[in-house]
């Protein structure tokens, strides 16, 4: 079950754009947050912007890079490449 703040977060970006910084220890479920995030908001915009700057462990990229990414399909797995955004 999704947390109610969460849940939250998810529905106020429905009054206007929004910018979501996500941070947290290693192995705590950062890319796991961010693709729940990038789906709910694709559910309401059409299309979310993603600046990926992990630079150990990138979820489109090689390592090293900073990279920005436009979505517009949901995010289904965690093997996700940049063939398949």
């Amino acid at each position: 079950e999704m947390a109610p703040s969460l849940s939250s977060a998810a529905e106020c970006s429905q009054r206007k754009p929004h910018v979501m910084m996500i941070l947290g220890d290693p192995n705590v479920g950062k890319s796991s947050c961010c693709r729940f995030f990038l789906n709910a908001l694709l559910s309401q915009h059409g299309e979310v912007y993603l600046l990926d700057t992990d630079l150990g462990q990138p979820e489109f990229t090689t390592p090293g890079l900073v990279s920005l990414h436009r979505i517009s399909g949901p995010l289904l797995n965690f093997s996700t490449t940049a063939a398949d955004v």
